[in-house]
């Protein structure tokens, strides 16, 4: 294949997946390009310049990926309506199902080999569309029965994601590198930030097990991509305030900040947040404009939107604040210990009440003697 219609196929697929990160438009439109698709013969048994078997490590995906950013365009015209249809969902649902089936075979989500982590990259490319497309309708504009089927087709992408990341998890790498090092090093920033969604629609769901795999992955790759730590301190909040909510026991479906909170990065894009609607700072951003600064002192979030140089830093006080990603998962298993326990005090036979008839007919009558009156009072 000439470099330069590989160059090309891949700036448009990068082109694509940044702009449904940030909610923009395309730069390159799928409709003007008039280049032929290469053939799977092209993608899985060549190998520089060698006819080789349809070997896992000799594949790099370029077909699957211009499957998938060739729907991006459609995608993004989708997400600026403000609830995605029925029929529409069913339609990209397919197109991702034929874009799954594109995929090596031990690139399916329930192989029962080991996945090698550079395989995560091409394969969150397709779930983090799914995810995108599907929390669109969490917004307060649709009806309850849409927002808990979004949320129902969310937590779908989440468990396969952890399906796979179970498999990356079973990987052997070279005795050269450590499991933690090829983990960290095919991790970009878009599958950091996939399973940074994922998590927060398990943990809303309370599957805490397979929370936990993911902030092992997560925790594998630390430092190396900046945005990590950015979603484990968003993170972090969203634990704190997700555990007390839990303790006061009230329907999360019909939290609308816990929502927002689970919506995560969908509120920072003008056309798709909510939470702003009717505001000063949801006027400013459907203008365009910044958003007014009412404090000398910002808060993380806000100092890093308004720092253009280091819009993905954490200062050394945010970096502190969330303790890591071992604090994460010790948070997490709490919350699994707790759960566990109300589960628990919920299936245990409690002793009757002292107004079972059951309970008075067979207590004596208190006028035949002192020990009656005992009786009575140790029952109360």
């Amino acid at each position: 294949m000439p470099c330069c219609l590989e160059y090309c196929m891949l700036t448009s697929g990068y082109d694509s997946l940044l702009s449904v990160e940030l909610g923009r438009v395309l730069l390159i439109e799928d409709r003007d390009c008039d280049v032929g698709l290469p053939c799977a013969l092209d993608d899985h048994f060549i190998y520089d310049g060698v006819h080789m078997s349809n070997s896992p490590a000799t594949s790099h995906f370029l077909l699957t990926t211009i499957h998938i950013v060739r729907m991006m365009s459609e995608l993004l015209r989708s997400l600026q309506s403000s609830v995605i249809s029925q029929q529409a969902l069913v339609a990209f649902d397919s197109h991702f199902a034929s874009c799954q089936n594109v995929f090596p075979a031990n690139c399916q989500t329930y192989h029962p080999q080991p996945l090698e982590p550079r395989h995560l990259s091409p394969i969150c490319q397709l779930q983090n569309c799914r995810i995108v497309l599907h929390r669109h309708n969490l917004s307060t504009s649709c009806p309850p029965e849409v927002r808990a089927a979004a949320l129902q087709s969310c937590l779908q992408v989440a468990k396969e994601t952890v399906h796979l990341l179970s498999r990356v998890r079973q990987y052997e790498p070279p005795a050269q590198i450590s499991w933690e090092d090829a983990v960290a090093s095919a991790a970009t920033t878009m599958v950091c930030a996939h399973i940074w969604r994922c998590m927060l629609f398990l943990c809303f769901s309370a599957l805490y097990d397979e929370a936990l795999v993911c902030a092992q992955i997560c925790a594998a790759i630390g430092d190396f991509r900046q945005v990590n730590s950015a979603c484990g301190r968003y993170l972090y909040g969203f634990l704190r305030q997700l555990a007390t909510k839990v303790a006061q026991g009230g329907d999360l479906m019909q939290d609308e900040m816990i929502i927002a909170l689970v919506s995560g990065d969908v509120q920072g894009s003008t056309e798709s947040a909510w939470i702003w609607n009717g505001s000063e700072t949801g006027t400013a951003l459907n203008n365009g404009a910044s958003p007014p600064v009412h404090s000398p002192s910002m808060s993380g979030k806000e100092a890093a939107i308004n720092n253009d140089d280091n819009s993905s830093m954490l200062s050394l006080d945010e970096r502190k604040e969330w303790s890591g990603w071992d604090h994460i998962q010790e948070i997490i298993r709490q919350l699994k210990r707790e759960k566990e326990q109300r589960e628990f005090q919920h299936n245990t036979p409690h002793p009757p009440n002292v107004w079972d008839p059951q309970v008075i007919n067979a207590v004596p009558n208190s006028a035949n003697n002192n020990s009656s009156r005992i009786s009575i009072a140790n029952i109360i």
